[in-house]
């Protein structure tokens, strides 16, 4: 009787639970925006752990600008994941200058394995093909 109940209970939550038929494949729970803007911009998500969770930001700028993260978010995020048809290199030292790492869409979860991880001062996005 109690593996049974059991047996339900991992059924219901098995139903109830989004299965990506990728298993590596995160799908951020915010809303994705849209790849480049017609006013030549275009943005990135950032978060604060892997896997997309903790503290997320969205950032949005003009193609080729360099930009610094707020002070408070200087070498903070864990997760980047640019726009679709963007790539993104982020700079381990403000104003763009230092080691740089470039990502593109769907970008990573978790810049650990990039040895990147709480590494990102400042950024600079393009759109592909150019």
């Amino acid at each position: 009787m109690i593996v049974r109940a059991l047996f339900s209970l991992l059924i219901t939550a098995l139903s109830v639970t989004a299965i990506s038929p990728n298993p590596f494949e995160v799908v951020p729970e915010f809303p994705l925006r849209s790849g480049p803007q017609p006013d030549g911009s275009g943005g990135h998500y950032a978060c604060s752990e892997s896997n997309f969770t903790g503290h997320c930001q969205y950032y949005v700028a003009k193609f080729g600008e360099c930009h610094n993260y707020e002070h408070a978010q200087w070498k903070r995020w864990t997760s980047l994941s640019p726009n679709e048809g963007i790539y993104c290199w982020f700079f381990n030292n403000g104003d763009c200058f230092g080691k740089h790492l470039e990502l593109k869409h769907p970008g990573t979860r978790n810049l650990r394995g990039l040895r990147f991880d709480n590494m990102a001062v400042s950024w600079k996005c393009w759109k592909l093909g150019t």
